[in-house]
């Protein structure tokens, strides 16, 4: 199917970057629209939401965000906290994605209402390789890769990803960018 082929894609992708360590090597700086960036990577994982029967609600504000970044690596860090938010909801749950601006930066959320992680794993769960539960994640195809990967491109734009989570409720990664 075609959202089987979409989830193989991303998991080979953060494979290949995992190897490589880093984003490749001929990424470009440049001026970004945050904004539409975002808006274009919910509509192309909006089918997988759909599949799932989860309401996948976003709220960006109405203008643009400039922000000075490497184009791939923040549409990355946008798949990997929406496709984390995917795997780990109930269905007929609720993912909502929100940007907001202020003088210091940008911030962007994604809040799940899933299945939510253990406080003794929170500190651990942007380690390589480190899976809440590595049993489940066999069968649904995680590598413990992607929250590393999405960490690591925020440090490379001199930001960071922090998660809060309750168990049976839900989590929530908050990823912080400074105004550029």
């Amino acid at each position: 199917s075609v959202i089987a082929e979409r989830m193989n894609q991303l998991a080979e992708g953060l494979l290949s970057i995992a190897r490589g360590d880093h984003a490749p090597a001929r990424q470009t700086v440049e001026r970004v629209d945050f904004i539409s960036l975002v808006r274009g990577v919910t509509t192309e994982m909006q089918p997988l939401f759909e599949d799932k029967d989860l309401h996948l609600d976003v709220n960006l504000p109405s203008k643009g965000v400039s922000i000075h970044a490497e184009a791939d690596g923040l549409r990355r860090i946008v798949a990997i906290l929406l496709y984390n938010a995917l795997k780990y909801s109930h269905t007929g749950g609720t993912v909502a994605l929100t940007v907001e601006e202020d003088s210091q930066g940008l911030t962007m959320e994604v809040s799940d209402t899933g299945t939510g992680i253990p406080p003794e794993s929170l500190n651990r769960i942007f380690d390589r390789f480190y899976r809440v539960d590595a049993s489940r994640d066999r069968k649904s195809g995680g590598y413990g890769l992607g929250l590393a990967i999405a960490q690591q491109i925020a440090r490379e734009h001199q930001g960071h990803i922090v998660a809060s989570s309750v168990v049976g409720r839900g989590s929530s990664f908050r990823l912080t960018l400074p105004a550029s």
